[in-house]
């Protein structure tokens, strides 16, 4: 007994002593297989690369920087991140912190307390992580910079098969004299599980119950109550059904008001397998090198933009169903109403192979009601647009409203009674 008990007793502290070193080494893994993970997501909009990595036995050093390339952006925006990383036994805690040396400005707006985000990784797979930004309250300059404690928690399980995003942020004010913007009370909420590689299954949930500004030139624009309630499920046999519902309680622009907005967008039908490859291709497409010349970045574009026409047709052909089976705005003149739906047949085979365009068989229907008092709250150049439709015969009036009624049949669309050939081009 005594022999099991010391033996027991060596197995232990030899565990206790390599534990380090094999979690050391599975975070390593980990780490490369987290950054090609974020870059491929990404796309060409963000880049996370590794610069120093210096892993020890008990913790390790990382020096990373993200590189922000999004379309908006003038040029692209550099982010510097430092990682500590402790070993333990069946674990790694990550503290991600901004770069001291290169990020000082930013960092001047905290107190004490800095933004940090906080990670543990787990041997099977498994890691949360819970992103902490500090208050800020400064005056400057006849400028009032006001940002609200913010906490974010994010979490994947199952071996990167489940993922979950939760978190509430009481929001920002920024004024100067009469100008202001506003952001209040920020939610959101995501929980997803993997079903077949890009085709995620789950519920999101996102809400701002204000956004306003008053901004020189622009004038007063606001936003009171919008939500956002998306949820995907696997309808069965191989089918994905999606149904997303937006609402915003009131919306004020230009002196114009608008209120009870609510739209409800569905799409049913659609096959796993044939869905996957539509985001593959989309992936690729987006993540075209822009180190690349632009003759390069052309070719590329063409080939998988190709690609990924073909996968959309392959898509169709199985069979879908998307719309709008509801859209209401209201305002002072009366209620604007709109109502969409397109379908498309599942083919057999034969019909697979000589699809052309993806028009060839689908059907849908568009139909619209806006009062005439409703688009004369419109900036003048959106209702002079409207007016060319009018006199083009596309919007129809009736008693005080603007009708558009659209239905489409095989390669034929019809616009309020007039026939319009579809071009044979997609």
């Amino acid at each position: 007994m005594k022999r099991i008990t010391i033996a027991g007793l060596v197995l232990l502290v030899v565990l206790a002593v390599a534990a380090p070193v094999v979690t050391g080494s599975l975070t390593r893994s980990s780490w490369g297989q987290m950054t090609d993970e974020f870059n491929r997501g990404a796309a060409s909009a963000a880049v996370l690369e590794n610069l120093e990595y210096d892993r020890g036995y008990l913790s390790t050093e990382v020096l990373s920087k993200l590189t922000l390339d999004a379309p908006e952006l003038e040029e692209p925006v550099d982010v510097f991140l430092r990682s500590s990383i402790a070993h333990g036994l069946t674990s790694a805690r990550i503290e991600t912190r901004l770069d001291e040396d290169r990020h000082q400005a930013a960092l001047s707006l905290f107190d004490q307390d800095k933004p940090v985000l906080i990670s543990h990784a787990h041997w099977n797979g498994d890691f949360e992580s819970i992103l902490m930004v500090p208050g800020v309250d400064r005056q400057k300059e006849g400028m009032t910079f006001r940002w609200a404690p913010l906490d974010a928690d994010f979490a994947v399980s199952d071996s990167g098969e489940s993922a979950s995003i939760h978190s509430s942020w009481a929001g920002l004010e920024v004024t100067q004299g009469a100008n202001f913007l506003r952001l209040g009370q920020v939610s959101v909420a995501e929980d997803m599980s993997r079903l077949v590689g890009e085709v995620w299954t789950g519920e999101v949930a996102f809400s701002v119950a204000e956004l306003s500004a008053n901004l020189a030139g622009s004038g007063r624009f606001s936003v009171e109550d919008a939500t956002l309630l998306a949820r995907t499920v696997e309808e069965g046999d191989g089918r994905l059904k999606n149904q997303m519902d937006i609402g915003v309680a009131a919306v004020e622009a230009n002196g114009q008001s608008f209120s009870d907005i609510q739209m409800r967008f569905v799409a049913e039908n659609f096959d796993i397998e044939a869905t996957n490859q539509v985001l593959l291709a989309a992936n690729r497409l987006n993540g075209i090198s822009r180190d690349a010349s632009a003759a390069e970045q052309a070719a590329q574009h063409l080939e998988l933009f190709s690609s990924m026409m073909d996968a959309v047709r392959t898509l169709m052909a199985h069979g879908l169903a998307v719309g709008i089976p509801t859209m209401v705005v209201n305002a002072p003149g009366g209620a604007a109403e709109l109502e969409f739906h397109f379908a498309h047949p599942e083919l057999d085979a034969a019909g697979r192979a000589a699809m052309g365009s993806i028009f060839q068989h689908s059907t849908g229907g568009l139909s619209l009601k806006v009062p005439a008092s409703m688009l004369e709250q419109l900036p003048v150049t959106f209702q002079q647009r409207l007016f060319q439709l009018y006199q083009q015969g596309v919007l129809l009036e009736k008693d005080g409203i603007f009708l558009l009624n659209v239905d489409l049949e095989g390669m034929t669309l019809n616009v309020n009674g007039q026939p319009i050939p579809v071009p044979p081009l997609i």
